[in-house]
C-alpha cells in the first residue's frame, strides 16, 4: 500500500480512538448503557485495544498483510 494510504488510515484510526476515549470518559452511565445495549462497558476497552493494534500495524505498514504458514 502507498504511504499516503497508511497515513490516512492512521489519522482515521487516531480520530476514532480519540472520540471513543472522550465518549467513554465523559458520557453519563445511563447514556452508555443505552448506547451499548447488552454489551458490557468493558467492550469499549476491548474496542480501543483493537484500534491500538490496528494503529501499530498501520505504523509498521503491515495492516492487511497476509502471511501464510507452510506445514511441510
Amino acid at each position: 500500500m502507498e504511504e499516503k494510504l497508511f497515513e490516512r488510515i492512521r489519522e482515521s484510526l487516531g480520530e476514532r480512538r480519540q472520540n471513543l476515549t472522550k465518549w467513554s470518559d465523559g458520557a453519563p452511565s445511563r447514556k452508555k448503557q443505552v448506547l451499548l445495549g447488552p454489551a458490557p462497558e468493558d467492550a469499549v476497552q476491548a474496542h480501543l485495544h483493537t484500534i491500538d493494534t490496528a494503529l501499530e500495524k498501520a505504523a509498521s505498514e503491515t495492516l492487511g498483510r497476509c502471511e501464510a504458514v507452510s506445514y511441510t
